[in-house]
């Protein structure tokens, strides 16, 4: 059965990368670089060969991703592929995958496990029970800014965490920040904690439901992909996710506030299968790291841009109510939700290694 399955998962494969072909003459590319916090295989395409050997060979490096194309993190992965492509005086190409149209986390990393897929984004969220690390980033009220969230990433203590995939068979190459987690809801304007009692928000995991908890709000589980409606018929009031996200997937069409209450770091990784990188010869590997660090930087630059015209956009074009809370507001739900994660991170992840992830946070702070 298992076997079938990846040869059903290959063919899929293969018949969307000829139909992308048919569409449009090509894929769209993009990679990443490998320290940003910055098996060798034959391609399911035509001749190109995808992964290590020798500098003078052909290779083709295949990226899937739940991103939009039109994202900032979409865009910064064409920036990758645009780079190393140049630098590689086209010996490397590269085609990105948008929209999940690989199929699911699972089935992606068959894929990549056959070498039919080199390189993928991923929320850290999405492997915490695979990588148990990872589940620190659930902390809320963990960094105090995004200066101190970069700083973080761009340390040891981000380059820990994107080793910690490699118990997954994957390594870490980037970190693309989205910002902070912010409160939306259309419900009513959120000042205090005494507003959150009651709200329905969604719910999707024990960390979060938690937090939310902790303060008031009724956290019901609700997928991913049924959450719009969810919030359009009324069986939720409302949500968490950067301003980033609340933009690229429409939220302003079913949520008239936003609270800004910058309560936890949201981030993609992106990923390499550890076979593929680590069999790729030492220039290649420069290479991939190279643009990476190229499309970090990037992509570093211009989400922050994007978060300061975003506001402005929700106000004035989305006719959406933004509230930036006191700071003493802010500092009570700090405490109370940061206690109640510390305790469900712990359950995932052991003392030891919430110890030593606190501890590079607190060596990042300014």
């Amino acid at each position: 059965m298992k076997k079938n399955m990846k040869k059903m998962m290959s063919f899929i494969l293969a018949m969307v990368m000829v139909l992308a072909l048919a569409a449009c003459g090509g894929g769209s590319g993009s990679g990443s670089g490998s320290s940003s916090g910055g098996s060798s295989s034959d391609s399911a395409s035509s001749g190109d060969t995808s992964g290590g050997g020798s500098a003078a060979e052909a290779m083709n490096i295949k990226v899937s991703t739940v991103l939009t194309e039109a994202s900032i993190s979409g865009q910064a992965l064409n920036k990758f592929k645009e780079e190393i492509e140049s630098k590689s005086d086209g010996r490397i190409s590269v085609d990105v995958y948008y929209n999940g149209v690989l199929g699911s986390t699972d089935a992606v990393l068959d894929m990549a496990a056959e070498g039919d897929v080199q390189m993928m984004s991923m929320n850290p969220v999405a492997m915490e029970t695979q990588v148990v690390e990872l589940a620190t980033l659930d902390q809320y009220y963990m960094f105090d800014d995004l200066d101190h969230a970069h700083r973080f990433l761009e340390g040891e203590g981000g380059q820990y965490l994107r080793d910690a995939y490699q118990k997954a068979g994957l390594q870490g190459l980037a970190t693309f920040g989205l910002g902070f987690r912010q409160l939306s809801n259309n419900k009513k304007e959120v000042k205090t904690i005494a507003d959150m009692q009651g709200l329905t928000l969604r719910g999707y995991s024990p960390i979060q439901i938690a937090a939310w908890q902790a303060i008031g709000a009724t956290p019901t589980s609700v997928d991913w992909n049924e959450l719009f409606v969810s919030m359009q018929q009324g069986l939720l009031d409302g949500q968490e996710a950067a301003l980033s996200t609340i933009n690229d997937f429409s939220f302003y069409e079913v949520q008239k506030y936003v609270t800004l209450t910058d309560h936890v770091f949201t981030c993609d990784d992106i990923l390499a299968d550890k076979v593929w990188y680590e069999g790729l010869n030492a220039e290649d590997k420069a290479l991939v790291d190279d643009a990476m660090q190229v499309a970090y930087e990037w992509q570093k630059q211009a989400y922050q841009d994007d978060l300061k015209n975003l506001e402005e956009k929700f106000t004035n074009e989305y006719g959406m109510t933004i509230t930036t809370l006191d700071d003493s507001v802010k500092a009570e739900m700090a405490e109370k939700m940061a206690a109640a994660t510390k305790d469900e991170i712990i359950k995932v992840c052991g003392q030891e290694i919430y110890d030593k992830v606190q501890g590079y946070v607190e060596a990042a702070r300014g």
